[in-house]
């Protein structure tokens, strides 16, 4: 055998793989696999926590202000001094009276003071605000140390009224007005129910009695033993020397509110 033939032989029976091997692909960055576990896509938002976007309509400028939105008093030590939501409550509470009242005076040009002054206050009581809370879930953003948030007395309607008051910093009164708007008014406010709801149980209680020469009573006593910084205040509705309702609530009107609520429904009013 000469060398041509050597060599031919050699090199034709060598063994070629039946399918050529494929270059390996590397995973796109940002989901590579922990070690010893399956591919996770890093900073992904918890199941139980909607991104805040999602809930605002529009992605926050300042997501730290958002932060304290949610931050009920619970989970702040009044010692240390840490940033809660009420100082949010209190400015959000007056942007919301402004953008409302606004709304109102465009929507309803022929409607005078008085109705466009009840209509406003059953828009931002305690009651509806809490209500709308519920809806959009805000139990689901809120920092608190209460075991359901959403259970609380007036958790969901503050945290709303921070929420707005963060939206103001965030963006600015007419930024602050779209939100109200769209995202609060025109989801959930049915002015149909609205102008047929009770405005004050209160107001309604002292005109029955009147009306109907009634002795009418309301006692408040601020409860002993409780924190400084959340106070607690017990209400007694009294119909002719007879106890009626009783309740508490976190402040005096609140807490009057509550209970006439209560002896509106027991004495059949409503």
């Amino acid at each position: 055998m000469n060398l041509k033939r050597l060599w031919n032989a050699i090199f034709s029976t060598a063994p070629h793989p039946k399918h050529p091997a494929r270059p390996s692909r590397r995973p796109p960055k940002g989901t590579r696999g922990a070690k010893g576990g399956g591919n996770r896509i890093p900073n992904a938002p918890k199941a139980d926590k909607p991104p805040l976007a999602q809930l605002l309509g529009f992605r926050p400028g300042k997501p730290e202000i958002y932060e304290i939105a949610f931050r009920h008093s619970s989970s702040t030590d009044p010692a240390a001094k840490a940033l809660n939501n009420q100082r949010l409550e209190y400015l959000g509470d007056a942007i919301l009276g402004a953008a409302v009242a606004d709304y109102l005076y465009q929507r309803l040009p022929g409607r005078n003071e008085g109705y466009l002054t009840q209509m406003r206050s059953k828009i931002v009581s305690r009651r509806s605000l809490n209500e709308i809370g519920s809806k959009m879930q805000l139990h689901r953003f809120i920092e608190s140390r209460l075991r359901r948030p959403e259970k609380g007395e007036s958790v969901l309607g503050d945290a709303l009224e921070a929420l707005i008051g963060a939206v103001y910093i965030d963006k600015g009164f007419d930024g602050a007005r779209k939100f109200v708007v769209e995202r609060i008014i025109e989801r959930f406010i049915n002015f149909e129910e609205l102008d047929q709801q009770v405005i004050s149980y209160k107001g309604k209680l002292i005109e029955w009695a009147q009306k109907h020469k009634k002795r009418f009573q309301i006692k408040v006593a601020q409860e002993e033993g409780v924190r400084p910084d959340r106070p607690k205040f017990v209400c007694e509705i009294w119909v002719d020397d007879q106890l009626v309702s009783t309740s508490n609530a976190g402040s005096k009107k609140k807490a009057e509110e509550k209970t006439a609520a209560m002896a509106y429904s027991k004495l059949g009013l409503g």
